[in-house]
């Protein structure tokens, strides 16, 4: 979790919050889509979207690089 937790702080720093809050919610808080959109006003569709572009931007620049602090693509 520790790890996850500084990929997804990262994804703060370069993409903002809105990819990293749903990275959080999902895998970190463990909440359902469907609790997403309930409490935080997110449809399904845009968590999918935000998910996976914040996953090509982690892709991108590789997890150990990330962790290593190097955020530049």
């Amino acid at each position: 979790i520790g790890e996850a937790l500084v990929v997804i702080r990262a994804v703060r720093d370069g993409l903002g919050d809105r990819y990293a809050d749903v990275l959080e919610w999902r895998y970190i808080d463990c909440m359902s889509w469907d609790y997403v959109k309930d409490e935080h006003g997110v449809t399904r569709q845009t968590c999918h979207n935000w998910t996976n572009i914040a996953f090509d931007w982690i892709d991108s620049i590789g997890v150990t690089r990330i962790i290593a602090g190097d955020l530049e693509i």
